[in-house]
């Protein structure tokens, strides 16, 4: 079942995310979530599946995750409508993930960053830390210019920083930099732009990300 978001939800605080979230959700005409598959224009409601992901203070928030209903004869798929908060089948928050790869790609040792974590109720194995790291290694690559080229479409005059020196990784700290930038305060925001595989998904299939919702 491919996943997609919702595109109009805020992170901060959590319960806010999730009322908004609920409410988006319940705003839904059949005619604002045409099919991912066979662009049928109408989609129905078709129940839930629930999500808890590990979030700080030692929480497990449980989301009740929509899923839609292609009701064309010749389809009849289901998908789900994800906030941007959570990442497909991740089982942290976007904001935990974030956090922790922001402070290892500027050098910070993985027990220091886990000490980190855990001072937030976070607490991932070193090795989900070095897969988180690892994946957005691979993917800054062809974020950055994307991203860079986003900020300066939005203003041709801005100076954006430079590729810093003496970190762990340069790319990925240029991407939180533009991040930064861009005003956004987590990943969920670059995901919700489906220039490539979600970020922090631990799947690579491309159909993760397949359609944005932009409810009114």
């Amino acid at each position: 079942m491919p996943i997609v978001y919702s595109s109009s939800l805020s992170v901060n605080p959590e319960l806010d995310a999730k009322t908004e979230y609920a409410q988006c959700i319940r705003a839904l005409k059949p005619s604002d979530v045409p099919c991912i598959y066979c662009h049928y224009p109408k989609t129905h409601s078709h129940g839930t599946y629930r999500r808890k992901p590990f979030t700080f203070h030692e929480v497990r928030d449980l989301w009740d995750i929509h899923r839609r209903y292609c009701p064309h004869p010749d389809c009849g798929r289901t998908f789900a409508l994800l906030p941007s908060l959570l990442a497909p089948y991740a089982r942290f928050v976007i904001v935990a993930q974030d956090m922790a790869v922001a402070v290892l790609a500027e050098g910070t040792s993985y027990e220091q960053t886990a000490i980190h974590l855990d001072e937030h109720g976070v607490s991932p194995s070193e090795s989900t830390l070095r897969r988180w790291f690892t994946r957005m290694q691979e993917q800054t690559r062809e974020m950055v210019p994307l991203l860079s080229r986003l900020l300066q479409n939005e203003e041709p005059n801005r100076l954006l920083p430079t590729l810093r020196k003496h970190v762990r990784d340069a790319y990925v700290c240029a991407y939180y930099d533009r991040l930064n930038l861009w005003g956004q305060v987590h990943s969920g925001g670059w995901n919700l732009l489906r220039r490539i595989v979600c970020l922090f998904a631990p799947s690579a299939a491309g159909n993760r990300v397949s359609y944005g919702l932009s409810p009114d």
